[in-house]
C-alpha cells in the first residue's frame, strides 16, 4: 500500500472515531437535558463548609442522630419510594448521573431539591454501608405520630416495641405492621431509634405509611390507647393456656418456671398486684417502678395463650375458663396492643405491669423442642398476621 493510500485510511479511521465520540457526547448531553436537573460538584474540601455535608456526617453520630430533624435514606429504591410517598427531600447526593435514571417516576418532585455530584470516596464517607448504592438523600423526618402517606383503612392494632435493640428486627416489625394494617407503632423509651439508617433500610419505606411514636414512657402510653385496650405480651413460653392465673388464691411463684426459668422469687399473691380501683390514692400513685415493684412484676401471674388461640371476641372464650355474657358485644376490647421485647432482654417489668393493669395476657408461638426462641421480627410478624386474620372475621 502506497503512503498516500495509508494516510487516507488513517484519516478515515480518525474521522469515524471522532464521529463516534461526538455521538456519545450527544447522547450524554441529551440524557442529562431530558431530566433538566441541575447539580453541583461537591469536593472533599467543600464538605466541612457545606451545610448538607456537615449534616450527613453529624447524623452518623448516634448522639446527634437522636436530636436530628433529618433522616438519611440510601439506595435508589428507598429514595424513590420516599419521594413518591410525599416525603420532603432537602438534597440528593450521587456518584454518577446515570443513578438518577432510576428516579424517573419522581422526576417532577426533584425540581427544587439540591443536587450534588460526589466522588465514590466521599459517598463511602457519607454512607454507613460496606458497599454504598451510589445514591443518598437527606429528608425531613416526619413528626411524632405523623404518617405522610397513611393507609386508607387500618385495623385496631397497635404495635409496642419494648427494649428492642436490634435495628433489623425493628425495621422488619415496622414493615410488617404497615402491611398488616396496624393503626400505629410505638417505640418505648430505651428502644432502638426507629429513624436510624439501618431501621429505615430494613423497613423499606414503611415509615411513611404508618404513624410512629418514639421515646414514649410507660406512664404516658395510656394516653394514646383506649381505656378498653386488650394488651398482649409476646413471649417464648412452653406452657399451655393458664386460665387459672386469674384465681385470686394463685400465687406468683406457681408460674416462676414459665416466666423466669425457675428463678427464686418471694411468694406474692394476686391481690397484692391488683390495680388500685375506686381509691383516693389511685390518682396519687407513682407510675414509675421501684426496684421492689419491678422485682414483683417480673413474676406477675397472667394467662398464656398460643398465638392462634388468643381470644379477641367472647365467642373465642372457653366456658370453663371465663364467664361469658351473651349480651355483650362480640369484641373483647376496642383495640389490641401487642408488646414485643428483645430476644435477649425480654419484656420489661413496666410492660408486664401495664398488661396486668389492663388484664392482659402472654402470647406464645409453639416451636420444635430443638428451638428456644424466634427473633423478635419473626415472632412479631407471625402474631400480627394471626391478629389480622381474627379481626377481619369480626368486622
Amino acid at each position: 500500500m502506497k503512503h498516500s493510500q495509508r494516510h487516507k485510511v488513517h484519516a478515515d479511521v480518525a474521522e469515524k472515531l471522532k464521529s463516534m465520540s461526538l455521538t456519545l457526547k450527544s447522547k450524554k448531553f441529551s440524557n442529562q437535558k431530558s431530566y433538566d436537573l441541575r447539580y453541583e460538584n461537591l469536593n472533599e474540601k467543600d464538605i466541612p463548609i457545606n451545610k448538607f455535608g456537615k449534616l450527613i456526617l453529624r447524623e452518623k453520630r448516634p448522639k446527634d442522630r437522636k436530636r436530628s430533624e433529618a433522616i438519611i435514606l440510601e439506595g435508589s429504591r428507598l429514595v424513590k419510594d420516599a419521594l413518591l410517598a410525599g416525603a420532603e427531600a432537602s438534597c440528593l447526593c450521587f456518584c454518577h448521573p446515570e443513578s438518577l435514571e432510576q428516579l424517573r417516576e419522581a422526576q417532577s418532585l426533584l425540581e427544587k431539591v439540591k443536587m450534588y455530584k460526589i466522588s465514590p470516596k466521599i459517598m463511602k464517607t457519607f454512607s454507613d454501608t460496606v458497599t454504598p448504592g451510589g445514591l443518598l438523600g437527606v429528608f425531613k423526618k416526619p413528626g411524632q405520630g405523623e404518617a405522610i402517606c397513611p393507609a386508607k383503612s387500618t385495623l385496631p392494632i397497635s404495635l409496642i416495641c419494648d427494649s428492642l435493640k436490634d435495628p433489623g428486627n425493628a425495621g422488619t416489625l415496622i414493615r410488617t405492621a404497615a402491611a398488616v394494617g396496624c393503626r400505629r407503632v410505638f417505640a418505648m423509651d430505651g428502644c432502638v431509634n426507629l429513624w436510624e439508617r439501618k431501621v429505615l433500610r430494613s423497613a423499606m419505606g414503611a415509615h411513611f405509611h404508618i404513624p410512629i411514636y418514639s421515646g414514649v414512657n410507660w406512664e404516658d402510653i395510656g394516653n394514646y390507647l383506649s381505656s378498653q385496650v386488650q394488651v398482649l405480651l409476646a413471649n417464648n413460653f412452653t406452657a399451655t393456656t393458664l386460665c387459672r392465673a386469674f384465681d385470686p388464691q394463685v400465687e406468683a411463684d406457681n408460674f416462676a418456671s414459665d416466666t423466669d426459668q425457675g428463678s427464686e422469687r418471694e411468694s406474692t399473691s394476686y391481690e397484692e398486684f391488683r390495680p388500685v380501683e375506686n381509691s383516693e390514692d389511685a390518682d396519687n400513685q407513682d407510675d414509675g417502678l421501684s426496684e421492689l415493684d419491678a422485682y414483683k412484676f417480673h413474676n406477675v401471674p397472667l394467662p398464656v395463650f398460643e398465638y392462634s388461640k388468643v381470644p379477641l371476641s367472647f365467642a373465642d372464650m372457653e366456658n370453663d375458663c371465663f364467664d361469658i355474657n351473651e349480651n355483650k358485644k362480640s369484641f373483647l376490647a376496642e383495640e389490641v396492643a401487642l408488646v414485643i421485647g428483645s430476644e435477649a432482654a425480654g419484656l420489661s417489668a413496666s410492660a408486664k405491669k401495664f398488661a396486668f393493669d389492663h388484664y392482659g395476657a402472654y402470647v406464645m408461638i409453639p416451636m420444635n423442642e430443638t428451638t428456644n426462641s424466634l427473633n423478635s421480627g419473626i415472632a412479631g410478624s407471625v402474631i400480627l398476621y394471626e391478629l389480622r386474620k381474627k379481626l377481619l372475621k369480626l368486622v
